[in-house]
């Protein structure tokens, strides 16, 4: 056979064939191409965002976390950044009764010409004052920890203890106000837990306290 006639018949027969359609792209791409458009999405939301925030001071709010507690009876102020107050450092509202009683100073302490006075314990089983003084308790907020050296007023020693009891005359709970010096309010549970609360606003938790229950007590230190 001529060998002009074999090349032509090769080229004819090689033109003839159809190409291969390209590869497509495998799993593992279309996978990596997918993750790579979300990101962009996502980053292009998120700078949207900033220049929103930075052109208009829009503020933008954040849901606490599912594991977060909020609302009255948590002892939570919303944007206070307080520790969020255990559910178990509520005083249960079974409370039938509370007793206070209240020392004024550790004698020889502050003026030594006035003498260090006590009052009561005073029992009060009135219902209304009762859940009043529960109520306030179980709402206030835990009190913030403060950071670095912290200058207080002279301490005089003076406390005033809260116990609540329950209808088998058990103490269910116990608030030690001190008077004096950097003050504190610290709750205590009958299993050990406890917890400083903080004022009631801009009023010493003990003075409202007393003023709830009817406690008229005065005294000079």
């Amino acid at each position: 056979m001529n060998p002009v006639d074999v090349t032509t018949k090769l080229r004819a027969a090689l033109d003839g064939l159809a190409p291969e359609p390209p590869a497509g792209p495998s799993l593992f791409d279309r996978v990596r191409a997918d993750v790579a458009r979300r990101r962009a999405r996502r980053a292009s939301v998120l700078c949207g965002l900033v220049v929103l925030v930075v052109a208009g001071g829009i503020g933008v709010t954040v849901a606490p976390r599912a594991t977060e507690t909020s609302g009255p009876t948590a002892g939570q102020a919303a944007g206070t950044g307080l520790p969020i107050r255990p559910a178990t450092t509520l005083v249960p509202s079974g409370t039938t009764a509370i007793t206070v009683v209240l020392h004024t100073k550790t004698p020889g302490l502050g003026n030594p010409a006035v003498p260090a006075r006590t009052f009561g314990p005073e029992t009060v089983t009135d219902r209304a004052q009762i859940e009043g003084v529960v109520a306030l308790v179980n709402r206030v907020a835990t009190a913030a920890v403060p950071e670095g050296p912290v200058n207080c007023p002279a301490d005089r020693g003076g406390t005033m203890e809260v116990t609540f009891t329950g209808p088998a005359g058990i103490a269910t709970a116990r608030l030690r106000v001190t008077l004096s010096g950097c003050r504190s309010n610290r709750l205590e549970m009958p299993d050990g837990t406890a917890v400083e609360l903080a004022n009631d606003g801009a009023e010493d938790l003990g003075d409202t306290i007393r003023g709830l229950l009817g406690l008229n007590w005065t005294w000079q230190t």
